[in-house]
């Protein structure tokens, strides 16, 4: 309750009593912004959500596109983001997030060369892993290979002397850069025992290359398949594969 004096010229003085309720807004002291990281490696995203507001509020972020209480961001430099709460009775709150990202390179990526590998039992083989971007040094970890390999795990390459069967298979590689952003690759190895196995990389998308490789205990290929193709390589590439290039090709 309020009492509010009262001044009349004419009646007098007095007292008016006013009931009444007054609810009081308090929009900074619940309003948080949380990141589901706080370093990213390039190329990796982080997501920033607004905890408190009401369920009318607006949000004006330091950073251009971003609205809404949920947000996607992609920072390619260290960045500081900043957002405003404002609710229906215009009062307001403020939060801030920070996310790191790692700076100095480029996107780390990593491959396998080569992507597939023919190869005739008891032959020496070779696996190299070739690194783009990031930052060195790196280290390597091979986290899938066949029951066959008993090498190392932990180099930048896998040797394959006197190769078997049994170590045909899916070889995959996880690359760590200097700044714990990681890259992985696959290979295949593909083992024969003196007859003539065919591979393919298909199917693609149009537009994209197919490769087509060939493993025997000969010495010479011949290829033939859909308009006319012929090849007498090991391995051919079909480049900017078009939909008529479908088929069967037989070596």
């Amino acid at each position: 309750n309020y009492i509010i004096p009262l001044n009349t010229s004419n009646c007098g003085s007095g007292t008016l009593t006013v009931t009444g309720t007054i609810t009081v807004v308090d929009p900074t002291g619940s309003v948080s912004l949380i990141s589901s990281a706080s370093t990213l490696c390039l190329g990796q995203t982080a997501q920033l959500t607004v905890v408190g507001g009401s369920v009318n509020s607006t949000y004006t972020w330091s950073e251009p596109g971003l609205s809404g209480s949920a947000v996607t961001v992609n920072p390619v430099t260290t960045t500081t983001y900043t957002v405003t709460v404002t609710d229906l009775a215009i009062c307001s709150g403020t939060a801030t997030a920070s996310v790191t990202a790692q700076v100095g390179g480029t996107l780390l990526a990593a491959s396998i060369q080569p992507e597939v590998l023919l190869a005739c039992e008891g032959s020496n083989q070779q696996l190299e892993v070739l690194v783009n971007g990031g930052q060195a040094p790196y280290t390597y970890q091979w986290i899938n290979v066949p029951f066959g390999y008993t090498g190392s795990t932990t180099g930048d390459a896998i040797v394959l002397n006197n190769i078997s069967v049994n170590q045909g298979g899916s070889y995959v590689v996880e690359v760590t850069d200097a700044n714990g952003c990681s890259s992985s690759a696959s290979g295949l190895v593909i083992v024969s025992q003196g007859e003539a196995i065919a591979y393919s990389t298909s199917p693609v998308c149009e537009g994209e290359d197919v490769l087509l490789y060939a493993v025997s205990g000969g010495s010479s290929y011949e290829w033939s398949g859909p308009n006319g193709f012929s090849s007498t390589q090991q391995q051919v590439t079909l480049s900017n594969a078009q939909a008529n290039a479908s088929g069967v090709y037989t070596v």
